[in-house]
Parts: structure tokens; sequence; C-alpha cells
């Protein structure tokens, strides 16, 4: 599984793409929106990790260039706890912090049947 890291912080990057290598899978790294949009058309990605704040461009400008593309990967967007949510109102509330083990389950999931899992958060049993 061939995965893109969209993400400024050289440390950041870093930790993710050798957590991801160390699991057996591919991960590029892009540091700045401009370089990932390139690397996107240029490559088939099974996922894109995106960091919101990019110094170039926005990261949800990122997304919706990648979203216009034909087929386009999932993206699972980094960013730091503390902001607000990205569709704050009165009654919402923060999204729960994700750890790397509440991820085990997703990558299990790709690991087993060699393909995003996207579909399994509305079907819980597909890749069992």
């Amino acid at each position: 599984m061939r995965i893109l890291v969209v993400e400024d912080e050289k440390r950041i990057a870093d930790f993710l793409s050798r957590g991801l290598e160390s699991g057996g899978y591919t991960a590029e790294v892009a540091g700045d929106g401009a370089t990932a949009l390139e690397m996107v058309h240029a490559t088939e990605y099974d996922l894109i990790i995106l960091d919101l704040g990019l110094p170039d461009m926005d990261g949800m400008a990122v997304l919706k260039k990648i979203r216009t593309r034909k087929t386009s990967p999932p993206v699972l967007i980094l960013t730091r706890a503390r902001r607000r949510p990205m569709t704050a109102s009165k009654d919402s509330k923060p999204a729960p912090t994700t750890t790397s083990s509440s991820l085990s389950p997703m990558s299990n999931c790709w690991r087993a049947c060699g393909s995003c899992c996207a579909a399994a958060s509305r079907r819980p049993n597909a890749c069992r």
C-alpha cells in the first residue's frame, strides 16, 4: 500500500513515514501543498495523510484539489488536537483524539484485504 504523508514539520513527517514503513507500507513525504498536488497527479496513492497547516497553502485547499480528480484516495486529516472542529456550531463537540492503537483495526484490515477499508466504517464486518 502506497501512502502519501503531507506534513511540513520534518520531525512529524519522519515519525509518520518510519512508523508506516515499519508496518509494511510504502510512505512518501511532501513538505508542502504544491509538492503534494504534483505527487498526487503523478502517482496513484492508496491513502493520503494531510496536515491542514501547510506553509504554502491551506490543507483544505489541497484536499479540494485532490477531490477534483476522477479518482481520489481516502484522506486522513492531521492537525493540532487543540483546534476547533472543522464544522463548529454551538452544539458541536470536538472529535475524539485518535491514537495509533485506535488505528490498528484499520491497518490490520488493510493488511488482510489489501485495500482501503473506508467502507468498513459503514459495514463494520466488511473485512472479516
